[in-house]
């Protein structure tokens, strides 16, 4: 499967029951270099035991892996083609029937819905894409002094579910003083560090 934009190639493997992430060359031959994978049981991905495809959504914001017995979703970072895993489903778990054989995967234009065909149990069954955005927390590292005036000042950053492109001039630092440094450190996709490493 392309990705809309052409950046990047993603490939089914059966043998290893993962999808393989290459670049595009954007010149005329259109080489592929190797990026990573993500693989069935390893760091928490589910979804992918005999894939068979790999479909790319038409923003290319996802990439939906077809299972056995259900399918994976991805998100995907537009940037680098890297996917983050985001939930599976499975057929006959929490409700859900007629995916059996998942062959292929449609998201709604307007992408609120996607539509899975589960070829074992001649189905095509509707999912809505969840579009709640996700909660927050922000707390004082646990090796933070308080109250303090010396640099850094370190704070714990928790979203309520795995996001992409967080970035530390997202943040916006309220109060009498000038922060002049900000570093983010990311400890997987949904926990970061924020240090403030100049105070005036």
């Amino acid at each position: 499967a392309v990705s809309p934009d052409g950046a990047n190639v993603y490939v089914s493997a059966l043998g290893t029951d993962s999808i393989l992430t290459y670049s595009r060359d954007g010149g005329a031959m259109g080489a592929l270099t190797f990026e990573g994978a993500v693989v069935d049981e390893v760091d928490g991905v589910d979804g992918l035991d005999q894939i068979l495809n790999a479909v790319v959504s038409e923003d290319g914001a996802f990439v939906f892996g077809m299972g056995s017995d259900g399918f994976a979703a991805f998100r995907r970072d537009p940037a680098t083609g890297a996917l983050t895993f985001v939930e599976v489903h499975k057929d006959d778990q929490a409700g859900v029937e007629g995916i059996d054989g998942t062959q292929d995967a449609v998201m709604s234009s307007d992408g609120t819905f996607v539509y899975v065909l589960g070829g074992s149990d001649d189905a095509i069954q509707v999912f809505q894409k969840e579009t709640t955005p996700p909660t927050v927390t922000i707390e004082q590292n646990v090796g933070q002094s308080d109250p303090t005036n010396m640099s850094p000042v370190s704070f714990d950053v928790s979203f309520s579910e795995p996001v992409m492109g967080f970035a530390a001039s997202d943040i916006q630092f309220v109060g009498t003083g000038t922060v002049s440094v900000v570093t983010l450190f990311e400890a997987d996709p949904q926990n970061f560090t924020l240090v403030y490493t100049s105070l005036d």
